[in-house]
């Protein structure tokens, strides 16, 4: 009898050990691979599909194809303004950038605010406000990025897009302390 109770205690932690493999693997445990594969296939760019690559036009591919919520700007809907709390990115935005242009910072792998224009806007200020200096990485769809290439660091950096293709757009806030969350609000507008 105590044998059959060792032996079921083996299985019981067993199939908890599968089941913590199983949930790991579905939420996320090798998502990296997963989320560009996904990106290269919705946007035909083999680059993106490197089990290295974690470039930033693929991650907004990726992030568009999980469901991610995407904002309309234009002329009904001018602006939107989205609370970026508690950032705590460890993923070097020059990696995410691949170095061109190597923006300085540290980002989450999913932006923080992703909009799309339906036509060609002639300018879309792009800025935050947070109680740490950031830094504003901005990338187009089909990889156009945006940043400052120096630690241009700020409390309320500022991109504006003159000229604006219409398409999506990922931004992404990046922190320049690693002790320090960032927290604050993110915002995007059409603007002469």
């Amino acid at each position: 009898m105590p044998q059959t109770r060792i032996f079921a205690g083996r299985i019981a932690v067993g199939a908890a050990l599968i089941a913590c493999l199983m949930f790991l693997a579905a939420c996320g445990g090798s998502s990296q691979a997963t989320a560009t594969a996904t990106a290269a296939a919705a946007t035909g760019d083999s680059a993106a599909g490197s089990a290295d690559s974690g470039d930033a036009a693929g991650v907004l591919a990726a992030y568009q194809n999980f469901g991610g919520k995407i904002v309309a700007l234009d002329a009904n809907n001018p602006s939107t303004t989205t609370d970026v709390a508690d950032l705590t990115g460890t993923i070097a935005a020059y990696s995410l950038t691949g170095g061109q242009p190597p923006c300085p910072g540290f980002v989450r792998q999913a932006p923080s605010l992703v909009f799309t224009l339906a036509a060609d806007q002639p300018a879309v200020k792009v800025s935050f406000a947070g109680n740490q200096a950031t830094n504003l990485i901005v990338v187009k769809q089909g990889g156009d990025i945006d940043c400052p290439e120096v630690a241009a660091a700020t409390l309320t950096p500022e991109i504006t897009l003159t000229d604006a293709k219409a398409g999506q757009y990922g931004i992404w806030v990046g922190r320049i302390d690693m002790d320090k969350p960032v927290d604050g609000k993110l915002t995007a507008a059409l603007s002469q």
